[in-house]
């Protein structure tokens, strides 16, 4: 994990990472290849939680929980696959079908992509962006 997306994620819990390999298993029939700073961040940690920023929560999905949330929501939009959410009404997903596998937020009452928000095309400038401390950096 790098310096930065440590220190933006430094208050969410912590648990054991997974090797390159499992992420590959679940990501390679989708073929799609996740971010290099994401892949690195599971592998220390698979999936964490908690206050990212001053005043947000941020809840990344263990692998477990990755497969379990996108089973259903992938019949109905298989363009995304959700990585995450607020734990409330707002799901952080990559777009598989797009050249950039941006990350969007997307609301889960309507899972309508058409409203997207885009949120980086990396997982650190998601962070970023997420993050209010983020949003003052140069």
């Amino acid at each position: 994990m790098d310096a930065k997306t440590a220190r933006l994620t430094a208050k969410m819990d912590r648990r054991p990472g997974v090797s390159p390999q499992q992420l590959e298993a679940i990501f390679f029939p989708l073929n799609f290849t996740p971010p290099d700073d994401y892949v690195g961040f599971m592998t220390e940690t698979n999936g964490s939680e908690g206050p990212i920023g001053t005043d947000r929560y941020l809840a990344i999905y263990s692998t477990e929980e990755l497969l379990d949330r996108n089973a259903q929501t992938m019949t109905l939009e298989p363009g995304i696959l959700f990585f995450g959410s607020d734990r409330g009404g707002d799901g952080y997903a990559f777009e598989l079908d797009t050249p950039s596998n941006e990350v969007v937020a997307v609301e889960f009452a309507d899972l309508d992509r058409t409203r997207a928000r885009p949120m980086g095309k990396t997982f650190a400038e998601f962070l970023e962006m997420l993050s209010s401390e983020g949003a003052a950096e140069p």
